[in-house]
């Protein structure tokens, strides 16, 4: 951009000198253009863009949080976010691959521990923000037609459908813990079951909605976002499965630190927590001091109660 600054002294055609009341006129002009000059800077990094990578099951839950973030903080609410979702494991690769991201929430603690060792040097916070948990949907089948246990229900519901649909194991964690649930059934139901994977949990719960698929582990988080009745899913005992840390951190390769180090505090207030419970997840944030400094979350309590709802106050203790 070319800016054209008026000379403070022009001759006039009539007089050798400029008049005072001339001379203050374009002082105060060619000042002017000065400080539009200085603003401008300032005007466009209030509109820079906070990039933040999800797993799929959390991204309705994050967006819940980001407008919660830019209400209680004025100053940032001219920030873009730009949500990139998808498989913890894709995300992982991409941003190793250099994805200009400024967060990374990761439905699997392991690929936020292997970045903390790829970027040792760099001291990147990193914490649990929440505990995922698993649900077999099954639309056709109300479970007031079954009075036994979990595992009964279970048994039942593989051996009347022919296929089940869960998330690739290898990339999304509710996909290894459906892997483990399954694990945990007779070998001669698991032998005539047809397992169907998907990128991720989320695109399980698409495939089970359409129909295409009779059953599928799903995030719970889905199921209440949907209003899905109960009576046509079961919450997975937690004992059957290794618990879902889902884990954040702050990527190195940012270019908002200053906005991202904001949200990232503001995820471990009670507001952000209640609002991850509502939305179908154990809170695992609490009474954790912040930023800076590296987090170590909690061991989650494990609980054995699937009537317990997320609404309850129920929270992970150690």
């Amino acid at each position: 951009m070319i800016l054209y600054l008026p000379p403070l002294f022009k001759r006039d055609t009539k007089s050798t000198h400029l008049s005072s009341t001339k001379r203050t006129g374009l002082l105060y002009a060619s000042l002017s253009c000065l400080i539009m000059l200085l603003v401008a800077p300032i005007s466009y990094a209030n509109n820079e863009t906070l990039s933040i990578g999800v797993a799929a099951n959390f991204t309705a839950t994050l967006k819940q949080l980001t407008q919660e973030f830019a209400q209680q903080h004025p100053n940032h609410q001219n920030i873009r976010t730009r949500i990139v979702s998808g498989s913890s494991g894709h995300l992982y690769h991409q941003i190793i691959q250099g994805a200009p991201l400024d967060i990374f929430f990761s439905a699997n603690k392991r690929y936020i521990d292997q970045l903390a060792a790829r970027y040792r040097t760099h001291n990147l916070p990193k914490t649990t923000y929440a505990i995922g948990r698993l649900a077999l949907w099954h639309p056709n089948h109300s479970k007031k037609s079954n009075t036994g246990n979990q595992s009964s229900l279970l048994f039942s519901l593989l051996s009347d459908h022919q296929a089940v649909a869960l998330a690739n194991p290898k990339l999304a964690p509710f996909g290894s813990a459906a892997n483990e649930t399954l694990k945990n059934t007779p070998e001669t139901l698991r032998s005539k079951l047809k397992i169907v994977t998907a990128n991720n949990a989320s695109q399980v719960y698409t495939w089970v909605y359409s129909g295409n698929i009779p059953l599928g582990f799903v995030s719970y988080a889905d199921l209440l976002r949907h209003n899905i009745q109960s009576d046509y899913y079961t919450l997975i005992d937690q004992n059957r499965y290794s618990p879902i840390q889902q884990t954040m951190m702050i990527l190195p390769k940012g270019k908002n630190k200053t906005v991202a180090t904001a949200f990232f505090n503001f995820l471990r207030t009670a507001h952000a927590n209640t609002i991850i419970q509502q939305s179908g997840y154990w809170p695992h944030l609490r009474n954790q001091p912040k930023h800076p400094g590296t987090i170590e979350p909690n061991k989650p309590h494990i609980t054995s109660d699937e009537n317990i709802t997320p609404s309850s106050g129920e929270t992970s203790h150690d």
